[in-house]
């Protein structure tokens, strides 16, 4: 995988605009380019408030949240808001 850090101002426009669109009043922290065989696009870090969110944009524009960190300001930490797959494999019926 490649991945190259680039300035926001060189994302393409449809990405900007799905952005702007799914997180209104988030800042751009950060921006890589992406390339792999299985994914070509770009990872980008926004910033509102306390809260980070990582998001995976593909060049069309169509984007998928890859984590959600939320600041606590009381202990000075992260928390991830973003579920982890195999929490669904620990769940069982009891019938």
């Amino acid at each position: 995988m490649t991945e190259t850090e680039i300035e926001k101002g060189d994302l393409p426009a449809n990405v900007f605009k799905s952005l702007s669109l799914r997180f209104d009043g988030f800042e751009i922290e950060e921006a890589e380019k992406l390339e792999n065989p299985d994914f070509s696009g770009f990872e980008i870090l926004l910033e509102k408030n306390d809260t980070e969110i990582e998001v995976l944009a593909a060049k069309s524009g169509e984007l998928t949240i890859k984590d959600v960190l939320v600041e606590d300001e009381d202990e000075g930490g992260c928390k991830g808001d973003a579920k982890d797959e195999d929490e669904d494999d620990d769940e069982e019926d009891d019938d």
